[in-house]
């Protein structure tokens, strides 16, 4: 697996723009994955425009010669204490480059997430599966399929 140069960052309202740019670079199996259904582009950018920004914790990996956001990991805490919802989308011609597992990794690191034992994934990826694996955390099936709970061993990375 090679590793990209790219920047990791925290994500707030001044990204806006680019992050719509990387979210409407993404296709329709993509952006369902993402989602969870299929959003046309008027509605990804006004779902775009509504993001509770104070509540969401969001990073970014940003790479290539124009420094395109090429990644973005959100995270928004449930009503189950310590358990987080994890989103993520690596755009397309950066994939096996290791930036949502980077993505992951940073933002497990996050102080802003030091309640966070679990992550909520709706749509349990099989490359969730394997990125959480690597980090050493553990994965677990959540309710209907393909949802996954990924948990933090020992509070930490493993």
């Amino acid at each position: 697996m090679s590793h990209l140069p790219i920047e990791l960052g925290v994500l707030d309202a001044r990204h806006v723009h680019a992050l719509g740019l990387h979210l409407l670079a993404l296709d329709e199996p993509d952006r369902h994955a993402r989602f969870g259904q299929s959003l046309g582009d008027e509605a990804l950018l006004a779902w775009v425009h509504r993001i509770p920004w104070q509540r969401d914790r969001w990073m970014g990996a940003w790479a290539g010669p124009e420094n395109h956001l090429v990644g973005a990991i959100q995270l928004v805490r449930t009503r189950r204490p310590g358990v987080w919802e994890l989103a993520l989308s690596v755009a397309a011609p950066v994939r096996r480059h290791a930036v949502a597992t980077r993505l992951l990794a940073a933002a497990l690191g996050d102080t802003a997430l030091a309640d966070c034992r679990s992550l909520l994934c709706h749509h349990g990826h099989p490359a969730l599966r394997r990125m959480a694996r690597h980090l050493g955390l553990a994965c677990v099936e959540s309710g209907a399929a393909p949802g996954l709970l990924i948990h933090r061993l020992g509070g930490g990375l493993g």
